[in-house]
């Protein structure tokens, strides 16, 4: 290369190629601790008194927004620790409810459909790490409460559990197949059986109260009822495959069956009732003859 003729040598040297390094240094302060003031004070729930639980717990809902979502995922296992600690605490027995909203509400942020990446998280999670094998039984009963549309009317907790029931389906059965692999479970595989049983016709309930919906018409408890409803439908079948491994060929589709003459052919449901059965018949069931005896001939 000709440089001009008027640089001198060591002006020439200037010129030279160089290469510039930035070294950055990083130091790893804790896998715990976060700066997102609602995720450390959830962490801390041990520190405060159990009658300033509650309210701590509601805040966290209150709080717990979508900027929150990265810190949340990070955390995840940190964070659903609290909640599946609180749960089996004899001594939080009152918290329970409250926790169990907040649990809610942190699953159905992390599932909904426009966070795709936060759901892979959470499958991550359920497969690799979750390892509390005692909170079936207590997550089982408040689900089934929740369901009461007697003592709990539709509202927006309800909602919130429509739209991550399968993924409290998978924590259940995760937490009993852990718990039964100890020798020593807390329910029998039939008791087990029985109460996932007893919660689908729990579920299946939700859809035999129009006469519910009649009579509160254009009101907020319509909504949430039918936006429960959706959920449902779009959550189900996620759910079988898990329920394979509790209930046989026969006893399942006996359930898939029991659930589709529970939903109604209204027309604002039409829709998700046809993809609900189009998800049945080329999914498992569909793929088993013993299951396609049971579910098909009410369908065709």
């Amino acid at each position: 290369k000709i440089h001009p003729v008027y640089l001198k040598a060591d002006e020439l040297a200037k010129l030279a190629p160089r290469k510039e390094l930035f070294v950055v240094r990083t130091q790893l302060v804790s896998t715990r601790r976060t700066s997102n003031p609602i995720l450390h004070n959830l962490q801390q729930w041990r520190s405060i008194p159990v009658f300033d639980l509650i309210p701590q717990l509601e805040k966290s809902t209150e709080n717990l927004k979508e900027d929150s979502l990265v810190d949340l995922a990070k955390l995840l296992r940190e964070t659903l620790n609290v909640f599946f600690e609180i749960f089996v605490s004899d001594k939080h027995s009152s918290a329970y409810d409250t926790a169990f909203k907040c649990f809610l509400h942190t699953l159905s942020m992390l599932t909904k459909k426009t966070g795709l990446s936060y759901r892979s998280v959470m499958d991550s999670y359920i497969a690799n790490v979750f390892s509390h094998p005692l909170v079936h039984r207590q997550l089982l009963t408040l689900t089934c409460d929740r369901f009461d549309l007697q003592r709990n009317p539709p509202d927006i907790v309800l909602a919130n559990l429509a739209k991550c029931f399968n993924y409290l389906i998978r924590f259940i059965i995760a937490s009993w197949t852990k718990d039964n692999v100890s020798g020593s479970p807390l329910v029998s595989d039939s008791t087990f059986k029985a109460s996932l049983a007893n919660m689908s016709k729990r579920v299946n309930g939700l859809f035999n109260r129009d006469d519910y919906n009649s009579a509160q018409s254009q009101t907020t408890i319509d909504s949430n009822l039918l936006t429960t409803q959706v959920h449902i439908l779009r959550c189900f079948p996620d759910c079988i495959a898990d329920l394979q491994a509790i209930f046989s060929p026969i006893e399942l589709a006996e359930i898939v069956r029991d659930f589709i003459l529970a939903v109604p052919n209204a027309s604002n449901r039409n829709v998700n009732k046809l993809n609900f059965i189009r998800c049945i018949v080329n999914g498992p069931i569909g793929e088993n003859a013993e299951s396609r005896g049971v579910v098909f001939p009410i369908i065709i």
